[in-house]
C-alpha cells in the first residue's frame, strides 16, 4: 500500500498538464451535534420533522457542536490539494466564516497550490446530526439559487478544457442541470441531498444530459442512496446486480461513459457497464475523531487518484481499484485524526492500521497484497519533486 500511495502521488506531481478538478458550488458552516445513544430511526421518530430536529439540536446542551467547514465541493477540492494534486480549484459562494475556516485548513494542511474563485455572500449554516447509526444534514440548499447566473458566469470564466472535471456534492437539479452545460466531465456526489423526496430527480437529470456537452460522468453513492437510485431506475437484485443495472441504464439513456462509485463504512467499489464484481475493504478505525466529512474526503481523493491511476495502469479495473484503495485510506485518515490526508500522514497511518477483512460470495476482494501484485515495477526518477508541490494560491474575488 505504501508503494501505491507513492506511485499515485508521483504521477500526480509529475503530470505536465493535469486535468483540473473544480469543486463547487458553495462552502458552508456545519454545526455538529452528536447523539451517539440514538439510532437514526430513533432520532427521526422522536423528532418527527426537520424543523423540530433543527431546533432540538440547536438548544439541547447535551449534544456536542463543534463548528467545521461544510460543503462537498470545497472539502473535495481541499482534499485533492492536500494530497498534492496540482490543479485543484473551488468555484462558488464563500461567507466570511467559511473563508476563515478555509484559510485555517490550508495553513494547517500545508497546502501550497489551490485555486479559490470566490463569490462573496452571507455565511450559510447547516445542522449536522450524528447519531449512533447514521448522519443527517439539515440544510437550505436553494439559498444561493437567485445568484445562479452569477456563479455560472464565474465558472465559465475559467474556460474549462475538455479534460477538466467539475465536482459537485449537490443534487439540486435547479443547479446541476445548468452546470452540466458548462463542461465535458462531471463528478456528481449525491451526498445527503438525495433522499425519498428527490424521487424522479435522477431521471430528470439523465433526460437533461441528452442535450448537454458532457462526455464522461461519475456518480458517487452510499448504501442508502444506491437503494433509492436503484428503485428509481428499476434496477433489481442484490447490491452488485443493482449497481451494474444502474450504470447500464444511465449509459444506455445518455450514450456516454458512466461510472458508479459506491462507498460505505466497510468497502467501496466501482461499477462500469462491462465490469466485473470486486470490492476493496475500508480500514479499521478503533476511535474515529469525527463522523462526517468522510464522503467528501473519499470522493475528492478518489477523483484525484483515479485521474493519476488511469495514466499508470493499462486496464480500467486496476486503475479504479487502486484509486478506491487510495481513497479508502485517505478517508480513514481524515476520520481518525481530523486532519486532511497527505502522502506523508497516510503512510504513517498505514503503519498503525490495517484493512478490514471482508468477503462476499461471488465477489472478488482486492486487498493490499492483491493490489501489490497488480502494480507494475517502478522507480522514482532522479530529480523528482518533493512531496509538497510548491505553487501559488490564486484567489479571485467577485462580487
Amino acid at each position: 500500500m505504501e508503494e501505491l500511495v507513492t506511485l499515485i502521488h508521483q504521477q500526480m506531481t509529475l503530470a505536465s498538464a493535469p486535468s483540473r478538478i473544480v469543486g463547487m458550488y458553495n462552502a458552508c458552516v456545519d454545526l455538529d451535534f452528536a447523539y451517539p445513544n440514538f439510532s437514526a430511526a430513533e432520532f427521526g421518530a422522536t423528532f418527527a420533522d426537520e424543523q423540530s430536529q433543527r431546533l432540538t439540536a440547536a438548544v439541547d446542551l447535551h449534544g456536542t457542536y463543534p463548528t467545521r467547514l461544510g460543503g462537498g465541493g470545497i472539502n473535495a477540492a481541499l482534499t485533492a490539494a492536500s494530497l498534492g494534486y496540482p490543479a485543484s480549484h473551488f468555484v462558488g459562494f464563500i461567507g466570511v466564516i467559511e473563508e476563515f475556516l478555509i484559510g485555517q485548513m490550508i495553513t494547517e494542511s500545508g497546502i501550497h497550490r489551490i485555486g479559490i474563485h470566490q463569490l462573496s455572500g452571507p455565511s450559510r449554516f447547516n445542522v449536522a446530526i450524528e447519531t449512533g447509526t447514521a448522519n443527517k444534514i439539515l440544510t437550505k440548499p436553494k439559498e444561493y439559487l437567485p445568484r445562479l447566473q452569477e456563479f455560472l458566469d464565474l465558472l465559465k470564466s475559467l474556460n474549462l478544457d475538455p479534460s477538466d472535471w467539475m465536482f459537485t456534492g449537490s443534487f439540486d437539479m435547479d443547479f446541476v442541470l445548468p452546470l452540466s452545460e458548462c463542461g465535458h466531465k462531471l463528478f456528481l456526489d449525491t451526498g445527503y441531498s438525495y433522499d425519498k423526496r428527490s424521487r424522479s430527480d435522477l431521471t430528470r437529470f439523465i433526460d437533461g444530459l441528452k442535450r448537454s456537452p458532457l462526455k464522461e460522468l461519475i456518480v458517487a453513492v452510499n448504501n442508502g442512496e444506491l437503494a433509492l437510485v436503484a428503485d428509481e431506475l428499476g434496477a433489481k437484485g442484490d447490491l452488485f446486480s443493482a449497481g451494474y443495472g444502474i450504470v447500464s441504464e444511465i449509459a444506455s439513456r445518455i450514450g456516454i461513459p458512466t461510472v458508479l462509485l459506491f462507498h460505505d463504512a466497510h468497502f467501496a467499489t466501482v461499477f462500469e457497464p462491462e465490469g466485473t464484481s470486486w470490492l476493496v475493504p475500508t480500514f479499521e478505525i478503533s476511535r474515529p475523531k469525527i463522523h462526517t466529512n468522510a464522503g467528501d474526503t473519499f470522493s475528492g481523493a478518489f477523483l484525484a487518484a483515479y485521474l493519476a491511476a488511469r495514466n499508470i495502469f493499462r486496464d480500467s479495473e486496476t486503475a479504479a481499484a487502486s484509486a478506491v484503495a487510495f481513497a479508502n485510506l485517505a478517508a480513514a485518515k481524515r476520520l481518525s485524526d481530523r486532519e486532511l490526508p497527505n502522502p506523508v500522514n497516510m503512510k504513517e497511518f498505514l503503519r498503525r492500521n490495517r484493512m478490514r477483512e471482508i468477503s462476499i460470495a461471488g465477489v472478488r476482494t482486492i486487498d493490499a497484497s492483491q493490489l501489490a501484485e497488480r502494480m507494475p515495477r517502478f522507480r522514482i526518477p532522479e530529480g523528482s519533486p518533493p512531496a509538497g508541490v510548491v505553487g501559488v494560491r490564486k484567489v479571485v474575488s467577485a462580487r
